[in-house]
């Protein structure tokens, strides 16, 4: 059958009738069930054509059924076949087999489109409330903060304008008994009354109360952290030594050596005011032969790049051998042990 869209779609329906009079039934129409089933196929044909295919496949059934059997028993009554239509049922509505698959197809699209389509929208009603009752929280707790900032400069402005008040009517500087109190009591009299408690017997007023007690304090504390940062310093100064190249240090707590010589150049540490730093050529000579003029036995020198070349000394360093004593390399530690 052709729709009103111009679709074609396979129907298939039940007819369920009763003879109301048997009289037209049989003498009135020749071939009476030939003529009822050309009435139903031009009933359907009427009906289906007046509707889309979507119509007609899925939610246009029932009033399909409903039309479709008034105008049947329009037609019966016409024609006098003595026939009262009972009911008419729709069994199937499909397209055409070569195109079913693609039918088919198509209404899996729509189906998968409403599905999509409810889905996000149930996705908005579920976060774009939030997000609003989120913002309005926002706005609530920013009105809040703004009247509470409001709220506390205003009081700061007014405390402030009234110790300023009352720090003009104070006289010589003293403020304190005229300073305003939260809990609204007097501070001039119970001030004056510990005064009064405070004066001897002859009514003599007591000696005014030392001032500026508070900034000697202050100074005293200065002084005292300058002093302990001075102290860090030159501990910190005296912690750290650097050896140059040609350098060897040996380190000696006490007077005594301790550790193994430091060779490697750069930048060293060592306890402070405990430890002290012996710097040495890293060529250590010591002269062993008999005692010459301006030499005696055990005198050390150094050899570097700022003394006297070898050439100059006496008397002439040569190699030692077994029967003759000259200069030779010995450790610096050595020397500071003896």
């Amino acid at each position: 059958m052709l729709t009103g869209d111009l679709n074609v779609v396979v129907v298939e329906w039940i007819a369920q009738y009763r003879v109301a009079d048997p009289y037209k039934y049989l003498f009135r129409v020749r071939n009476v069930t030939k003529t009822f089933r050309d009435m139903n196929e031009a009933v359907m044909r009427a009906v289906v054509g007046d509707r889309s295919v979507d119509e007609v496949i899925t939610i246009g059934r029932l009033e399909i059924e409903n039309q479709a059997k008034l105008m049947l028993q329009k037609l019966c009554n016409q024609y006098e076949t003595g026939i009262q239509v009972e009911q008419i049922v729709l069994r199937s509505v499909d397209p055409p087999d070569p195109v079913k698959p693609s039918f088919n197809e198509v209404n899996q699209a729509e189906q998968e489109r409403e599905r999509a389509i409810n889905e996000a929208r149930g996705e908005y009603n579920r976060v774009i409330p939030k997000a609003r009752g989120e913002a309005d929280q926002l706005i609530e707790q920013a009105v809040g903060y703004a009247i509470d900032r409001v709220n506390r400069a205003k009081g700061d402005a007014s405390l402030f304008d009234d110790v300023y008040a009352a720090y003009r009517r104070a006289p010589r500087g003293d403020a304190a008994a005229n300073l305003p109190r939260d809990d609204g009591d007097d501070i001039s009299g119970h001030a004056a009354q510990d005064t009064a408690r405070q004066r001897p017997a002859g009514g003599a007023a007591p000696p005014p109360a030392r001032r500026g007690g508070g900034e000697e304090m202050k100074q005293v504390s200065i002084f005292a952290v300058l002093v302990i940062v001075l102290l860090i310093v030159a501990a910190l100064g005296g912690a750290f030594y650097t050896v140059e190249e040609w350098q060897q240090v040996i380190i000696t707590q006490f007077g005594r050596p301790v550790g193994d010589p430091v060779t490697s150049p750069g930048l060293k540490i060592k306890t402070p005011f405990v430890q002290t730093a012996n710097f040495f050529e890293k060529r250590f000579l010591e002269w062993d032969g008999d005692p010459e003029p301006g030499h005696h036995q055990g005198q050390a020198l150094y050899l570097g790049r700022h003394l006297r070349p070898l050439a100059d000394l006496r008397p002439p360093p040569v190699l030692p051998t077994p029967d003759q004593r000259a200069w030779r390399p010995v450790p610096p530690r050595r020397h500071l042990e003896r």
